[in-house]
């Protein structure tokens, strides 16, 4: 009998959630990549980055998003850049509370954008 590791569970559930019931939102594409990411499978997260990055004039949250994706594949500055378009484009700025962003808790980019978005850091 052939098992399943946590990730594989979670890339199935996402990719149910992202393709039959979100209509293949931002949020959730951007959550299956970072998924995909961490557990190993970057070019698939990079085609779903990619193709977000393309549509990002089309949806307000699109930034944050992206970075949640760079996030994963451990590409920090990438996150970071995409952050910034986001405040630029005037984010809804919770999204950085999320867990997901913690590996950047101690940049000091980061701790500058919390500042500028008025959230404690």
């Amino acid at each position: 009998m052939q098992t399943c590791g946590l990730c594989d569970w979670k890339c199935i559930f996402l990719q149910w959630i992202a393709g039959s019931i979100s209509g293949h939102s931002s949020a959730f594409d951007s959550n299956l990549a970072n998924v995909y990411a961490v557990s190993g499978r970057q070019e698939e997260a990079i085609k779903i980055a990619k193709d977000l990055e393309a549509q990002h004039d089309q949806n307000p949250s699109a930034e944050a998003n992206i970075a949640l994706i760079y996030l994963g594949l451990g590409d920090q500055d990438q996150a970071m850049i995409w952050l910034n378009k986001g405040y630029e484009a005037r984010f809804n700025p919770s999204i950085l509370l999320r867990p997901a962003f913690d590996p950047l808790r101690s940049d000091a980019q980061f701790k500058d954008l919390l500042r500028r978005v008025g959230l404690p850091g």
